[in-house]
């Protein structure tokens, strides 16, 4: 059985889509949509640096081949400081920056047949709501040669 090794959390990408779990011949992709206020890594680590996605979900799926996604977008609803700021796009642009972001991500692994499984916090999961009244351009995207 080959090993898969997840992506560091360094490379987590903030404001887009990454793979973060990738085992050959995988059929499904389960992809994490953090909620207001969120992060792409820190929605899903506890205090204890375990980050679920990668640490404990292959496990669970006691072997389905299943890639493992999080998408990272700016829903702060306020100014941190420092590099942050609030966020002013709609639900409908961060939905739109969803499907184009995963389909070009699956187009690129060739993994455009794979179902999605979806896990979403809060916003996300209005997001995901949005998302999927775009099903037409997304199973469309994902076919397109």
């Amino acid at each position: 059985m080959q090993s898969v090794v997840p992506l560091p959390h360094s490379q987590i990408k903030r404001f887009e889509v990454t793979c973060v779990y990738s085992p050959p011949g995988a059929k499904v992709d389960v992809v994490l949509v953090h909620g207001l206020n969120g992060h792409p890594e820190k929605t899903w680590a506890a205090k204890n640096g375990v980050f679920w996605p990668t640490d404990l979900l292959p496990a669970s799926l006691k072997g389905a081949k299943a890639r493992i996604l999080v998408y990272g977008y700016n829903a702060d609803v306020y100014a941190f400081g420092g590099d942050r700021s609030a966020s002013s796009d709609m639900i409908h642009q961060h939905a739109q920056t969803l499907v184009s972001g995963l389909s070009l991500e699956r187009q690129s692994e060739d993994c455009g047949e794979n179902a999605i499984i979806w896990i979403a916090h809060s916003l996300g999961g209005i997001l995901v709501k949005r998302v999927s009244t775009s099903v037409y351009f997304f199973t469309t995207s994902d076919r397109m040669e």
